[in-house]
């Protein structure tokens, strides 16, 4: 018998009945599997013959849509349209096989003289994990069983998961909730450990990798929306850094066992072949601690580290983390629950970034700020990847995608309280406060491996030397790293220092904007006098503070500092008054020995240290220098396109992406109307507008401004006139008046 529970929404009661039905399979073979349907607790139907909606063939080309079509291939519209048509009719064909709707016509004709009622259907699908087959029944699309419109009624709620049992997990009666810990202050604690991994040896373009922040940008946004809005629940998220299997292991073990409620991995996932054997098994890929490059870990071995430290729930945005129609270990999510996760969510396709950030953010917003279970917080996710299906492609384009199936939840078998299914996200979600985006809009673009890069050898060095041409954005891109680092605990307090923005800056001047830095960010700290002429209490005070906390410096535009004085006698005052805080930052960042970690970037436009700075600081960089290059073209397009729909430009109007030109040797392959483009808007509001782009033959930087030119450049001699400045690899500076371009 079904259940019947009520909410209240604004401030009126609304009853709310509730069906549940188990799909048990029994037994499977090569094509097809039997299975059961029980009805709240009661069988209704047995020895169902249930078949793919897909052949093969059709598998493989809404696999393609899925994983290429918006990534890659934008213009291959008659492919995507087949896609899409079989996975229309994909729900529809599975119900053929199964009489849902002659189990569930009572309610229907019910439901239909009580439109005010909500019916909440929660289906859960079930294997035993003594009969499991390399064919298994999770091989089929069953969240496509969530549309409210397969049930012919506008009130029905579906959600849709997934169980192995037996289940190994002791959560007692209510596997599917999470609890966090009280606090002192009123609040609960709900704590998350990141980890992030990607191959940084190349740059993905924005469309070929899943985002290396959108798993961070979703938690953080969560964290500020808790905390803007006063929420019962304290989110508390930390990143394991570097990405390896070492640092992860390690981060657990200083957390203790139980204090993580959720582990969420942000890295690639591929099922291959066992080494030495046939059979076929899950790796997840951790960082290489020896190189950029990332190296395969069984799925098991991450299974049995989860189960070892009481994790009681995962999500993996890893392809084919729930690929569940090859072998009995290549689903890692099913590894993670016999070992004790009680909870995980995954992917059995690659999933597009914009649907990433999409399901995590509505998927975190339901579990902490709408208080709904596991399973209920997924289908909350899905819920928004089927009411906002456009996703961003290349070359400005926005594209439907029918992508809403792509994540899973695998949980304990059990089935859902009503207290759980009362409080859906479905009615709560509108309710809640609007969240504010994390990252700032004006975040940098394609700087998340970056980020990722400069992470790791600040972990393996605590001091980097950061080179980057003038425009290509080190400012920015460091002002991004501070804010993520700050929001995710790697640092308790970030400076940033720039002699290019701030002229004239003496010694004492540069020491106590460190301090003062310093002061508005740690709560406590020592007693001194913001007054203070006494550069070396100013130090002391300094050294005091980083000696406790977590900290970054960031030392920008040194090339417009006096430290390489011309004569000898020019500058070697100023160099020997500042160079005792330099170094001082520079011995603290090496003493491993404090409580406090310190890391200091120095940040420049020369390419290699100069002998002169080294010999300021007193140490040689080798190993750890970084170049911030220019962006890769998906990228620079990006930024491109952005600058000019900010400007007025209504991308969605051109047909297709810009055509190679080679009427002016200075742009190469750039092509021209595409500059011509970019200049007007730019040129047109006396704005300065920076594009990076990559071609075969190199990088060009463009950048329109209304006066003077890039620093020891080409210097116009037409005054104010707006130009482009074509900054060729390797090569002198181009000034290619607007006017031509336009023309």
């Amino acid at each position: 018998m079904s259940g019947l529970v009520t909410e209240s929404t604004s401030g009126q009661n609304r009853a709310k009945r509730h069906i549940s039905l188990q799909i048990v399979a029994k037994t499977a073979t090569d094509d097809h599997w039997v299975i059961d349907v029980i009805e709240d607790g009661t069988l209704f139907l047995q020895d169902v013959h249930v078949t793919d909606p897909l052949t093969p063939d059709q598998t493989s080309t809404c696999r393609w849509y899925l994983e290429q079509y918006v990534q890659s291939s934008p213009f291959a519209g008659g492919k995507a349209r087949e896609a899409e048509m079989h996975l229309k009719e994909y729900p529809l064909r599975l119900l053929s096989q199964l009489p849902l709707r002659r189990i569930l016509r009572p309610h229907l004709e019910v439901a239909a003289y009580q439109l005010a009622d909500s019916v909440l259907l929660s289906i859960e699908v079930i294997e035993d994990e003594e009969g499991r087959s390399a064919n298994s029944i999770h091989g089929l699309l069953w969240e496509t069983l969530e549309d409210s419109e397969l049930w012919d009624h506008p009130s029905w709620e579906v959600v849709v998961h997934r169980s192995i049992k037996p289940c190994t997990s002791d959560a007692g009666s209510n596997p599917h909730r999470i609890s966090p810990f009280k606090c002192g202050n009123g609040k609960s604690e709900f704590n998350v450990l990141l980890v992030v991994a990607r191959d940084l040896t190349h740059n993905p373009s924005l469309y070929s990798d899943v985002d290396a922040s959108v798993a961070t940008n979703a938690l953080l946004q969560i964290q500020k929306g808790l905390g803007e809005t006063n929420g019962k629940i304290q989110l508390n998220v930390e990143i394991v850094r570097p990405g390896t299997l070492a640092a992860f292991r390690e981060h657990l073990q200083r957390a203790g066992n139980g204090y993580f409620h959720l582990v969420h991995f942000d890295m690639h996932g591929r099922v291959g072949l066992r080494k030495g054997t046939a059979s076929k098994a899950a790796f997840l890929y951790f960082s290489d601690p020896k190189s950029q490059e990332t190296r395969p870990v069984p799925g098991h071995s991450v299974a049995s580290i989860l189960g070892k430290h009481n994790v009681p729930f995962a999500v993996l945005n890893s392809c084919e983390s729930a690929r569940a129609s090859t072998a009995d270990d290549a689903n890692i999510a099913a590894q993670f629950l016999k070992h004790g996760v009680r909870g995980t969510i995954g992917m059995p396709f690659k999933i597009a970034s914009s649907a990433a950030a999409i399901f995590l953010e509505h998927f975190y917003r339901a579990l902490l700020l709408g208080h709904v279970s596991f399973p209920v917080a997924a289908a909350a996710g899905r819920k928004a990847l089927r009411l906002r299906p456009i996703r961003p492609t290349r070359y400005g384009l926005q594209l439907p995608l029918r992508d809403h199936f792509v994540a899973v939840a695998y949980g304990c078998h059990g089935i859902l309280d009503y207290p759980t299914l009362a409080s859906t996200v479905f009615h709560t979600a509108q309710r809640l406060s609007p969240v504010p985006p994390f990252p700032p809009k004006d975040s940098p673009i394609g700087r998340e491996f970056d980020v990722l890069r400069l992470e790791k050898l600040l972990v393996q060095n605590r001091i980097v030397y950061l080179s980057g041409v003038y425009g290509v954005g080190k400012t920015a891109f460091l002002d991004y790293a501070a804010l993520m680092w700050k929001s995710t605990h790697f640092v308790d307090a970030a400076v940033s220092v720039n002699f290019g923005m701030q002229e004239g800056l003496s010694p004492h001047g540069f020491s106590m904007n460190i301090l003062q830095q310093l002061c508005s960010q740690v709560k406590s700290v020592p007693a001194v006098s913001a007054r203070s002429d006494d550069v070396n209490t100013i130090n002391e005070t300094i050294e005091s503070i980083l000696s406790k906390i977590n900290a970054v410096v960031f030392v920008e535009g040194l090339e417009t500092a006096p430290i390489y004085p011309i004569p000898d006698c020019l500058g070697a005052e100023w160099t020997a008054e500042i160079a005792p805080c330099l170094r001082m930052l520079l011995r603290i960042a090496k003493d491993t020995s404090r409580t406090g970690r310190c890391y200091v970037v120095f940040a420049h436009r020369r390419l290699n240290p100069h002998p002169d700075l080294e010999d300021l600081v007193g140490h040689q960089f080798r190993a750890s220098q970084y170049n911030l290059s220019g962006l890769d073209m998906p990228d620079a397009l990006d930024l491109s396109y952005k600058i000019l729909q900010a400007s007025g430009e209504d991308t969605q109007q051109w047909r297709g992406p810009p055509m190679a030109s080679e009427r002016h040797p200075a742009i190469g392959k750039c092509s021209l109307s595409f500059v011509r483009r970019l200049a007007a808007p730019a040129t047109a509001q006396n704005t300065m507008a920076v594009v990076l782009l990559s071609f075969a033959s190199g990088s060009f930087y463009i950048e329109t401004r209304p006066t003077a030119s890039p620093s020891g450049g080409f210097q116009s001699s037409q005054g104010t006139r707006p130009f482009v400045w074509v900054h060729p690899p390797k090569s002198h500076i181009l000034a290619l008046p607007v006017q031509q371009l336009l023309a």
